[in-house]
Formats: C-alpha cells, sequence, structure tokens
C-alpha cells in the first residue's frame, strides 16, 4: 500500500513536469539513472504532500515539488557504477556523492530559480555530513529533507532494504531534530500507510 496523496500534488508536480526546463532535466535524469530520477518524483510528490498538510502558499509548493524533483539532479555527474553499486562506497566515492547536492544547487540557480536552488543544496543538511549552505527559505526545504529521507527509507535500493514505515519514521527521529511540526506531518502520513 503507497502513501495516501492530496490529488493537488500530482496536479502540481504535472504541471511543473510540463515546463520545458524540468521536462529535459527529468528526460536526462531518467535516461542517466532510472531508480534516481523515480526517486525524485516520489520525494516531489511527498514534499508537495506535507506542504499542503502544512498549509504552505500556492507558491511554496510550487518550490517544494521543483526542488523535490531537481534534489537529487546532482547526481548527474555521479556515475551509475557509483550510484549503483553494491556495498560501501569508498571514501573518493562518497567525496563524489556528497558533492550532488552543490551540483544540484548550481544547475536550478542556472534556470533562474535561486529559492529552489536553496532547497536543492541544504536537502542533507541537518541530517548528514554534507556540505553546509545557507537555505534561506523560511524552513519551507526542510520538507524536501523529510520527503527525500523517507523516500529513500521505505524504498530497497541496490545497497539496502526497504524499511517498513514504522522503523523509517524511527531511523528519521535519530537523523532529524528540526522542526517537530513538519516531523509529524511526515509520522502522521507514514502511520496511513500501514
Amino acid at each position: 500500500m503507497g502513501l495516501i496523496r492530496h490529488k493537488e500534488s500530482s496536479r502540481l508536480l504535472r504541471k511543473i513536469l510540463s515546463e520545458p526546463d524540468a521536462t529535459g532535466f527529468y528526460l536526462i535524469l531518467r535516461a542517466h539513472n532510472r531508480p534516481t530520477a523515480n526517486h525524485s518524483a516520489r520525494t516531489a510528490l511527498l514534499a508537495i504532500d506535507l506542504g499542503i498538510d502544512a498549509r504552505a502558499p500556492r507558491h511554496v509548493l510550487w518550490q517544494l515539488g521543483f526542488a523535490g524533483l531537481f534534489h537529487d539532479g546532482g547526481k548527474l555527474y555521479v556515475p551509475n557504477e557509483i550510484l549503483n553499486k553494491f556495498g560501501p562506497l569508498t571514501e573518493e566515492e562518497r567525496k563524489i556523492v556528497e558533492e550532488h547536492p552543490l551540483r544540484g544547487y548550481e544547475y536550478v540557480v542556472s534556470l533562474g530559480k535561486p529559492d529552489v536552488a536553496k532547497m536543492v543544496v541544504g536537502h542533507h543538511e541537518p541530517t548528514e555530513n554534507y556540505p553546509r549552505a545557507y537555505r534561506g527559505d523560511n524552513g519551507w526545504g526542510e520538507l524536501v529533507t523529510l520527503a527525500d529521507l523517507a523516500d529513500s527509507m521505505l524504498k530497497a535500493r541496490s545497497y539496502k532494504k526497504a524499511y517498513e514505515p514504522k522503523e523509517a519514521m524511527q531511523a528519521i527521529r535519530q537523523k532529524y531534530t528540526s522542526h517537530p511540526e513538519f516531523l509529524a506531518l511526515l509520522e502522521y502520513r507514514l502511520s496511513s500507510q500501514e
């Protein structure tokens, strides 16, 4: 059983994907690494869902969807041998992967979307040892972080099994300590999946 979605989330993501920049990007990402593209689309949908739950303004919902879709765009610069690797990454491979938020940021800035770019570059900030950046998005970008974490844990990857929703929530609570109100919204969404 999947997460219950707001109808508006799917509509908004389709609208975002109808924009030439988003369409081209998504097709390139999908050609490079389909699991990453699928994860990005699910992250966008969940970020929008959480934004609707949090009563974010309409323009912020659009930003959340765009940032969710583009959050792993920097992985276009990560070879598939690394993205699909079974087992732990070497130190050098990890450094390459850890550059993806900044690479994604640079790409989204080049599209003229600096507010979205701040959400993209910060999507690992509160939870992992990635380079720090100024988000400047009044906290809304945290919804992209939570959506990314949740989807990453709920889906199997080449290097790990999928978590059950309850397990995922426990792991997220250990990693994520900002914005407890957003965490509560995610917990409610994950509990609806059980």
